[in-house]
């Protein structure tokens, strides 16, 4: 079946256009249940496996030189209230890598911490300049207030007055993953599922880092549903936490698969950059490697396949449990930014050329 542009352009926008996509909040209901009737529409059994995790909230007012400034917590910093104090600012690379942001963030905490300050302001330099949320896990949230702004704002923030005032907390919160069941794959003898995945969660409304992994996710389930073999569609909410749905359903479902496909971040965006990772067997190494090719994608045969840490996204998750698997996941000039919008970060042409390739290495995938 081929793909259809505009149809896989539309399931970005009807995604994007649900709101900012933040675990646990009223918009990620709204998307686990548009995400759930995409799948049963195209012939699935679907469920969800709900999961209940501490949920950062709060409301936050900083202003520069009196007048507002946007800004978005570091979740799980800290929780309590300031009232109007003045915060320490500095500035970050906000396109080195995870890790080496994650240290970066780290080193300026401490350094605001030992010289007293109750909250600190982050500037995220990057290509755009502009804000750059950051993925975080669950933890203690008692250290001081951190917020981050665009990065345009590092252009003289230490002569500006800043004021912050905030209230944070932490409440109950739920989520869930679905989990979609195309053909017969629970009885006694039937074959174990192929999986393809991909996370439903993300910071602001996400189009090219999730929604363009979505619509794929879902052009491709269409395709392998039509071929009547036993697949999940594992689709997860928690992605910015810490890959929170992904860890909970391995969790709980232990059962062997055929293999993994792992559709990640910014798959289909302009100026993307992409890597494919596999752990499959050496005849099918060189079809991967020119579909990586035709996708201008890194092409990455992991040293240690069990090793999370050799694996990007999500797929992280299923690495230890050594099933055959390719990830393709990446990064773009919008990602994680309010500006990763439909029209903004892709197009129909280019969904329609990522969906030939990512069909091509699903079938070298789940060809037996």
């Amino acid at each position: 079946m081929p793909p259809d542009g505009a149809y896989l352009f539309d399931l970005v926008r009807d995604y994007a256009d649900l709101g900012d996509h933040r675990t646990g909040t009223a918009v990620d209901r709204a998307t686990l249940a548009w995400f759930a009737g995409r799948l049963a529409e195209i012939g699935a059994h679907v469920d969800l496996l709900d999961f209940d995790f501490p949920r950062f909230t709060g409301s936050w007012h900083l202003s520069r030189d009196g007048s507002p400034v946007e800004a978005l917590p570091l979740y799980y910093q800290s929780r309590g209230s300031l009232n109007g104090v003045s915060p320490a600012v500095a500035e970050i690379d906000a396109d080195r890598g995870e890790a080496a942001v994650s240290a970066n963030i780290e080193q300026e905490i401490e350094r605001a911490s030992a010289a007293g300050h109750k909250a600190l302001v982050l500037a995220t330099r990057c290509e755009t300049d502009g804000l750059v949320a950051k993925n975080r896990t669950l933890q203690e949230a008692d250290g001081i207030a951190t917020f981050l702004v665009a990065g345009v704002e590092a252009h003289g923030s230490h002569q500006a007055e800043w004021r912050l005032t905030c209230d944070l907390n932490l409440e109950p919160g739920r989520s869930a993953t679905v989990i979609g069941k195309f053909a017969s794959c629970e009885g006694p003898n039937d074959l174990p599922p192929w999986v393809i995945t991909t996370p439903l969660s993300g910071w602001f409304r996400c189009a090219g880092e999730r929604g363009t992994g979505i619509a794929l996710c879902l052009h491709l389930a269409r395709f392998c549903a039509r071929a009547q073999r036993p697949l999940w569609i594992i689709a997860p909410s928690g992605h910015e936490l810490g890959y929170m749905g992904a860890y909970r359903f391995l969790e709980t479902y232990q059962s062997p698969v055929q293999g993994v496909f792992h559709i990640g971040s910014s798959v289909a965006c302009h100026g993307r950059q992409l890597r494919l990772t596999a752990n499959l067997p050496g005849e099918k190494k060189e079809p991967l490697r020119a579909a990586a090719a035709r996708l201008g994608a890194a092409f990455v045969v992991p040293k240690s396949s069990l090793n999370p840490g050799s694996w990007w996204g999500e797929s992280e998750c299923w690495a230890p449990r050594g099933h055959p698997m390719v990830s393709i996941a990446g990064w773009a000039p919008h990602f994680h930014t309010p500006m990763d919008l439909p029209e903004l970060v892709t197009s129909p042409d280019l969904l329609i050329e990522t969906a030939s390739n990512l069909l091509r290495i699903g079938q070298v995938l789940f060809d037996d």
